[in-house]
Order: C-alpha cells, then sequence, then structure tokens
C-alpha cells in the first residue's frame, strides 16, 4: 500500500495494493484491496469493496469495480462496469 496524507489508510489491516492521496483518503479501508483514492476523504467510506478508483468521493462500504468522481454538490459522475464495454 502506499498513503500519503494525514490518517490515509488508518484502519487498514488485510487490504492490499491500494494507493491512498489525501486527508483520510481509503480511511476505513479494512480488506479492501487494488483501490484508488485521490482528495481529502476519497473512498474514506469503504471498507471491503475490491477494485475502486475515488476521485474526491467518499466511496460506499462494499463497493467493487466502480469508478467515482466528484461529490453530490458537484453533481458526481459515477462509472461502472455495467456502463463501460
Amino acid at each position: 500500500n502506499t498513503a500519503i496524507g494525514a490518517n490515509a489508510i488508518f484502519d487498514n489491516n488485510r487490504g492490499q495494493h491500494n494507493t491512498a492521496v489525501g486527508f483520510n483518503a481509503l480511511h476505513g479501508n479494512q480488506a479492501a484491496s487494488f483501490n484508488i483514492a485521490l482528495g481529502s476523504n476519497a473512498g474514506a467510506e469503504l471498507s471491503s469493496g475490491d477494485d475502486n478508483i475515488d476521485i474526491g468521493n467518499a466511496g460506499r462500504p462494499d463497493g467493487a469495480s466502480t469508478i467515482r468522481i466528484g461529490t453530490p454538490h458537484i453533481k458526481p459522475t459515477h462509472i461502472s462496469p455495467e456502463s463501460v464495454e
């Protein structure tokens, strides 16, 4: 794992191959792997989902294989495997 920022990947105990950049990025991650979080609190809610990219979005506790960009205040973008071929 790579963590840059206060409390980044703070709760991790089994997750591997994650990259978190920003205050609290991937903070709640406990067992999730292969995730990327960029920005303050990015991916902070993720705890067990793998293969996510969260940019300026807190993510979901069990989200998997999803790209999330932005917050509700800036009209978020959500890309899931079902919409990308």
